[in-house]
């Protein structure tokens, strides 16, 4: 990860049973694999944790990543049951700190501390000079 980057990518994989029907509109991207599309409010997966974004990568125990969205959907619809068992994979994005290695913390800290060393030799010369003015005029020797 380059020191520019705002996020780092997470993935995980969770398995929801979700009560038919779903509630979700799935759909299928050029590499055969099926994603939520969007979830009903008051859908049977929305109430379980399905979210927009999460591809379907297996149903009922049955890997399908990448094949497709008629088997998926063959899949989901075959049986009796009331019920069907989604595995999904969710990446999230989560912000990181900016990251500095030691050169680049150490240039940025003498870059902005240079300013105050500058001013501080300019003030001792001031403060010197003033010095050898007063005790020039003050007859002190």
């Amino acid at each position: 990860m380059s020191q520019t980057d705002q996020t780092e990518q997470i993935s995980g994989r969770k398995t929801f049973t979700v009560s038919k029907p779903l509630g979700v509109v799935l759909e299928e991207l050029e590499s055969g694999s099926v994603f939520v599309a969007s979830v009903a409010g008051d859908g049977n997966a929305g109430e379980v944790g399905i979210l927009k974004g999460d591809l379907v990568i297996g149903v009922d125990s049955k890997l399908f990543a990448g094949k497709g969205l008629e088997t998926v959907m063959s899949a989901i619809n075959e049986g009796s049951s009331d019920s069907v068992e989604l595995l999904v994979e969710r990446t999230i994005s989560v912000p990181t700190a900016n990251k500095l290695d030691d050169k680049v913390r150490e240039k940025l800290r003498s870059e902005i501390s240079a300013p105050y060393r500058q001013n501080w030799v300019g003030i001792m010369v001031v403060a010197v000079l003033t010095l050898i003015v007063l005790a020039r005029f003050s007859g002190i020797r």
